[in-house]
């Protein structure tokens, strides 16, 4: 006996879980580390203003890079697109201990697992 998916409630679960995850991530970016570089007062330290600058970019490759990514591959449903933006979201977990952001990793995977299902499922 072989187990089909209904292709359609699944691609469905895919786009929904992709652009929950998307919405995640950018979400922790915009909450939890802008308000930080731009609360700054003219008279901190350049060296300072410099280090929230880095560190700033180093959220931004890791949060909403791969949020944008992994919105536009739920929507044109690509699932090599969902895997580069759990990849680029990877070292998340290196850097950063608090749990809640880990989700949108997972909700990248699922989402580009099931996309790969559905594209297996439709070769054979």
């Amino acid at each position: 006996m072989q187990f089909k998916l209904n292709p359609t409630v699944i691609r469905g679960l895919a786009i929904v879980l992709g652009i929950i995850g998307s919405f995640i991530g950018a979400y922790h970016w915009w909450n939890f580390h802008i308000p930080e570089f731009w609360s700054l007062n003219e008279t901190d330290h350049v060296s300072r203003k410099a280090h929230y600058r880095q560190t700033e970019m180093a959220y931004l490759i890791l949060f909403f890079v791969p949020a944008c990514i992994s919105f536009i591959g739920s929507i044109i449903r690509k699932s090599y697109l969902l895997f580069i933006a759990f990849l680029l979201s990877l070292p998340v977990g290196e850097y950063i201990t608090i749990k809640t952001l880990h989700f949108p990793l997972y909700l990248y995977l699922t989402s580009a697992v099931l996309f790969l299902l559905i594209n297996i499922q439709k070769i054979k």
